[in-house]
């Protein structure tokens, strides 16, 4: 059972990662850890039992402690965490133990040619060599860890307990086990959505069996664990975790993870506990920190996602906490402490929600990585990149979940069985908007074309040329977007328009698909060659669709010209001419409104990054003050008072038509605002 609120939770998680040849533990004090965590704000820390390497940090019979370790660590630190008001999290690597691993070559997780899974390539390049276990493989669970997690959970008073690598890296496991298994249900391991699902199940069965026995020990303990790895999952976490966590270090995973992750999770009804970095790159990154002004930053994006605060650390081998890291830590928690009540467990507003398929995996080991212009990662990022920079209140959703209050839904698939055709077919109909690039058009069976007459189109085909351009036709969609055929990085659906479809911009080719044959100067010839829609829209009942047939979300999010952001914006205030924020706040500046305690809460939270080399990360180092911003929020009553609960200051406000009108001062950091009515 958790000590603290949800709302007033700031967590470290604590690696400790230490290979057998490295003396473990020659300056840890207990006391003088969370002295140090205290001072910085910190009140649940999840604490090393047992780490990738598969060493054990107390005294136990089950497993191997660490051999340059000579005394209880673990025991050490949960005594002294008893005596304070601080969450005790037990934290347990599950599939990836090198001691295991060692002992047992046969549990180790296979890939489909029978070599073992032992690398996992992260987006810089770098290689993790972990071998990966399967929990389908032998007695595995029976024999080592049931009976390891629970010697710990006898010995010592822990509050709760944290199982890290609880999954499988994509294209596995193909063990004998797996296999037979797979045959058994009918699934075919080739086909990587089964083959994902069949995974999650394996997880599924492993988290209820762990609740099961961590409450015949000690009933309420918090279970945070990160099997719930593909989208369609996160409800059957019900009556199994305490909360979720979304593990989104800025560099491994990007910026867009942790408000996308955040907002799909919360719809099991769960707490959400954020996990950021202070690393640079990875976790263990020692020698770097990052600066107080990024630190803020990203605990400013877990506010506005409505979550817990956490932020991930790495102990030194000689058991000390890093002074230098923790004055940050100290900086970003006391700015978190003080609004936290006003933005953990926030009820979002949302009037559009892009929506993703079940079944795609959604660990950070695939979503921080670009792969392809029609992955359903970029098209979703580029959709949240979008609304978050042009001040759409926006949600995650999969095709189960309800659509009630939306104005717009952006399908970031083309995954279309009956049950998704009839609700969104009911959704438009009943006056609802639906919006979708080249990555929703083209449905695979039963339905594919019905999909694309509901869509207004008659055909529909993927175009050979790699990018193509569009010419805006419609008055609705120019303003901002350059007079001139723009060209769109992305690949495209060559398409033509049925009857009853009005087109709006339309697609230009260049001259000739660029090839050693046949190429055009240094890049894409200029336009030559008009090509069917580029935009389109059809009336459904009350409702409309829009399509555009590139995949424009892609090409926003890979290339940033500026040119496809407002044209997707004058797309979606088409479709929802009164959107909930009316602001002169630049895209740099993430506006969010949601419900607490009555009223109504809008933060705000400036991104403004150092310049970049090409292959560099986005550093946020300097506080560089935004505004004064104008902002205009619908709300559905009168507003009586608007003002800054971290400053106590009270905001001049008009309200009128259904609007509140105010000025947000300059701000340099994340800001909140309360509008009482």
């Amino acid at each position: 059972m958790s000590k603290i609120p949800y709302n007033d939770l700031r967590q470290v998680h604590l690696d400790f990662h230490t290979p057998g040849f490295v003396k473990v533990g020659g300056k840890f004090d207990a006391k003088e850890m969370f002295d140090t965590l205290e001072a910085s704000e910190v009140n649940g820390v999840c604490f090393f039992a047992t780490c990738h390497h598969g060493y054990s940090y107390f005294n136990t019979r089950t497993g191997l402690r660490h051999p340059g370790l000579d005394f209880d660590m673990f025991g050490q630190a949960a005594a002294e965490a008893a005596s304070r008001p601080v969450d005790f999290i037990a934290y347990f690597s599950l599939n990836v133990n090198e001691v295991v691993a060692d002992r047992h070559p046969e549990w180790v997780a296979l890939f489909e040619d029978g070599r073992p899974v032992d690398s996992q390539i992260l987006q810089d390049g770098s290689e993790l060599y972990w071998r990966w276990l399967c929990p389908n493989r032998g007695p595995f669970l029976e024999e080592f860890f049931w009976p390891h997690v629970e010697e710990c959970l006898r010995g010592y008073p822990v509050d709760g307990v944290f199982i890290d690598m609880a999954g499988y890296l994509p294209a596995s496991c193909f063990c004998p086990e797996c296999l037979r298994q797979m045959r058994e249900l009918g699934i075919d391991p080739s086909d990587e959505t089964a083959h994902s699902m069949f995974n999650s199940e394996t997880m599924q069965k492993f988290a209820v069996e762990l609740r099961r026995r961590m409450q015949a020990i000690r009933p309420g303990m918090r279970l945070e664990l990160g099997c719930y790895n593909a989208f369609g999952q996160v409800q059957k976490a019900r009556g199994v975790l305490s909360d979720f966590y979304v593990e989104s270090l800025a560099f491994q995973a990007g910026w867009f993870n942790c408000p996308v992750m955040s907002r799909y999770v919360s719809h099991a009804g769960l707490p959400v506990v954020g996990y950021t970095g202070r690393f640079l790159k990875n976790w263990g990154d020692f020698g770097t920190v990052v600066s107080a002004q990024q630190m803020k930053t990203q605990l400013g994006i877990q506010l506005t996602s409505g979550i817990a605060c956490g932020v991930g650390d790495h102990m030194h081998s000689d058991g000390r906490l890093e002074p230098a890291v923790y004055e940050v830590i100290r900086e970003g928690f006391q700015f978190s402490k003080v609004r936290q009540p006003y933005c953990t467990g926030i009820e979002r507003l949302r009037e559009v929600a892009l929506c993703v398929p079940a079944g795609v995996e959604s660990n950070t080991a695939v979503a921080g990585k670009n792969t392809t212009a029609l992955d359903v990662w970029d098209t979703l990022y580029g959709a949240a990149k979008l609304c978050m920079e042009s001040h759409f209140q926006w949600d995650v959703i999969d095709p189960a979940m309800d659509l009630d209050g939306l104005d717009c839904v952006i399908q970031c698939h083309a995954r279309v069985d009956a049950e998704w055709f009839e609700k969104i077919s009911a959704f438009v109909e009943n006056g609802g908007a639906l919006l979708l690039d080249a990555a929703g058009l083209l449905a695979a069976g039963p339905l594919a074309a019905r999909w694309l007459e509901f869509l207004g189109l008659d055909t529909a085909a993927w175009s050979e040329h790699p990018g193509s351009y569009y010419r805006v036709l419609d008055a609705s969609l120019e303003a901002g977007v350059p007079p001139m055929a723009n060209y769109a990085h992305a690949p495209s659906v060559a398409a033509r328009t049925g009857p009853d479809a009005q087109e709006l911009a339309r697609t230009w080719y260049p001259p000739c698909v660029r090839s050693r044959e046949a190429f055009y100067g240094h890049f894409h010839g200029c336009e030559s060659e008009e090509a069917g829609p580029a935009v389109c829209e059809v009336a459904r009942g009350r409702g409309r669709i829009i399509v555009c047939t590139q995949a424009i979300f892609t090409a926003w999010l890979q290339t940033g010209y500026h040119a496809h952001r407002t044209l997707l914006t004058n797309v979606l205030r088409r479709l929802m001419p009164e959107p909930i924020v009316i602001t002169d706040a630049p895209g740099i500046f993430e506006i969010t409104v949601g419900k607490m305690d009555g009223a109504y809460v809008l933060q705000a939270l400036p991104f403004v990054a150092d310049r970049r080399h090409r292959f560099s990360f986005e550093s946020v180092n300097e506080a560089v003050p935004i505004g004064p911003t104008r902002l205009a929020v619908r709300l559905p009553a009168t507003c009586l008072r608007v003002w800054n609960p971290v400053t106590g200051e009270t905001l001049a406000h008009e309200y009128l038509e259904g609007r509140v009108t105010f000025t947000l001062p300059a701000i340099s950091e994340h800001a909140v605002v309360v509008m009482e009515i």
